[in-house]
């Protein structure tokens, strides 16, 4: 490590030097290791995680916005993600997950107008998504837009569709059990 060679380097006529020097490396290490064990709770979960991240830095990345968003979603405070994958985006750069996701948080609020304008903005960024698609074509049927929507589930049972996936997209999928 630098330090210990920095330490080595010091001139051995000069003892107190040498002290002072190791006593200012001891204090150095001590207080990263306090500061780490305070930190430890922010590594709790996911959501603590990021809620700790933006509490320290509220103009924070847009993926720490997201990060906390998606938390927040999975930990079913869907309505306290929306102000965080809105700030993602507007951080952006646009992304088709952070459009569907705040989509999908949107049609569970009931705001299905907006909902659907996430849906189809991830579309534009994403196409081959069959998830996406059923998410857009979900929100235009109730939305009453029956044609259009049955026109995303027929993409979505496309066999086409699902033999173009992205490998990552197949794996995650097959993961999950679909």
């Amino acid at each position: 490590p630098p330090g210990a060679l920095g330490l080595d380097a010091l001139p051995r006529t000069r003892p107190a030097l040498r002290v002072a020097a190791v006593c200012v490396t001891a204090a150095l290490v001590a207080a990263g290791a306090m500061r780490s064990a305070v930190r430890t709770r922010d590594w709790y979960d996911d959501l603590t995680l990021w809620s700790a991240a933006v509490a320290a830095i509220p103009d924070a990345s847009s993926r720490t916005h997201g990060q906390l968003a998606l938390a927040l979603s999975n930990a079913r405070r869907g309505a306290e993600s929306i102000p965080h994958f809105e700030r993602a985006l507007a951080l952006g750069p646009e992304s088709a997950d952070l459009h569907n996701n705040l989509g999908i948080e949107l049609r569970r609020i009931g705001r299905m107008d907006e909902a659907a304008r996430h849906f189809q903005r991830a579309l534009e960024l994403w196409p081959g998504n069959p998830l996406i698609h059923f998410n857009l074509g979900t929100s235009l049927m109730a939305l009453g837009r029956r044609d259009e929507a049955l026109e995303q589930y027929r993409i979505v049972l496309s066999d086409d569709t699902w033999t173009r996936l992205p490998p990552a997209l197949a794996a995650a999928l097959g993961s999950n059990g679909q």
